[in-house]
């Protein structure tokens, strides 16, 4: 399975072209499907198994949720396998830790093999009859719509910011895409990790 990329930070505003989707603050958590309809579970690092508390919960809430839809895409894309990329979370999960309570998990990207990552605008229109990360603008990232999510004040979207798809990079084979955190949300990473900056920048 293809592992999902580690986003950079943006550090300068440009005017570049995008599909400005909000970031759910969870796990991610991956599912390569087939065909044949079937399904293995990836985390972060490798298979997901039974190490991470609540998060093994994602096998059984996925295929409930999504497994009709993503059967669906295969067989009318034509595609042999992909892998359908979740973002796992609950009320009160933050900065990948998990409470115990319910869960959902929310479609953000999906891979196709021997195509790599669909690019937004046809996730956008595939994906349009499920439950996906919000989509919060279309057009150029802007100073202002920069300055909107660092002050969480960009309409619907999460407390974490947003993830920004524009379009195909050659060179990475992939969509070009960045994060942007929204200030409150770094200020209480900040509070969480104390002194320990190596974590900080981890997770920021």
């Amino acid at each position: 399975m293809t592992p999902y990329p580690h986003l950079p930070g943006w550090s300068r505003v440009t005017g570049l072209p995008c599909y400005v989707f909000g970031k759910l603050d969870g796990s991610n958590v991956g599912c390569l499907t087939d065909k044949k309809g079937n399904l293995r579970f990836y985390k972060r690092g490798g298979l997901l198994d039974d190490s991470t508390p609540f998060l093994p919960e994602a096998r059984a809430l996925i295929p409930a949720k999504y497994g009709d839809a993503m059967a669906k895409m295969l067989r009318d894309q034509r595609w042999d396998r992909a892998t359908f990329f979740f973002e796992f979370y609950g009320p009160a999960s933050s900065f990948g830790w998990h409470a115990a309570e319910p869960h959902t998990v929310t479609l953000f990207d999906v891979h196709v093999e021997k195509r790599g990552f669909l690019e937004p605008k046809d996730f956008v229109k595939l994906c349009r009859d499920v439950e996906t990360a919000p989509l919060l603008h279309v057009g150029n990232f802007t100073k202002d719509i920069a300055d909107a999510v660092s002050n969480s004040t960009l309409e619907g979207m999460p407390p974490e910011g947003v993830v920004c798809k524009g379009s195909w990079d050659k060179r990475m084979q992939m969509p070009r895409m960045f994060k942007w955190k929204s200030l409150a949300w770094l200020r209480r990473l900040k509070d969480q990790c104390g002194d320990d900056e190596k974590l900080f920048e981890s997770l920021a």
